[in-house]
């Protein structure tokens, strides 16, 4: 469980990593149904990878980080 763990940390990071990952490699005429599977297998293993690295060195992903910082809350 520890990798869902990881990329669970790094949700919307890797939200956004994987639509700008589908838009560049996104064919003209779309993915059949194998291609689809590869590339989401593919994307998946390597997100999961990545997550797991991610969280060695930081404790929140890029994106979170922004989300949680106290700079971008307004005053109240």
């Amino acid at each position: 469980t520890g990798p869902l763990i990881a990329a669970g940390r790094l949700a919307l990071t890797l939200y956004v990593l994987h639509v700008l990952v589908l838009a560049a490699v996104k064919p003209d005429g779309g993915f059949t149904l194998a291609q689809g599977m590869a590339v989401s297998a593919v994307l998946t293993v390597t997100f999961l990878v990545l997550a797991v690295l991610w969280r060695r060195v930081a404790d929140v992903g890029p994106l979170e980080w922004v989300l949680r910082a106290s700079w971008w809350r307004t005053a109240r």
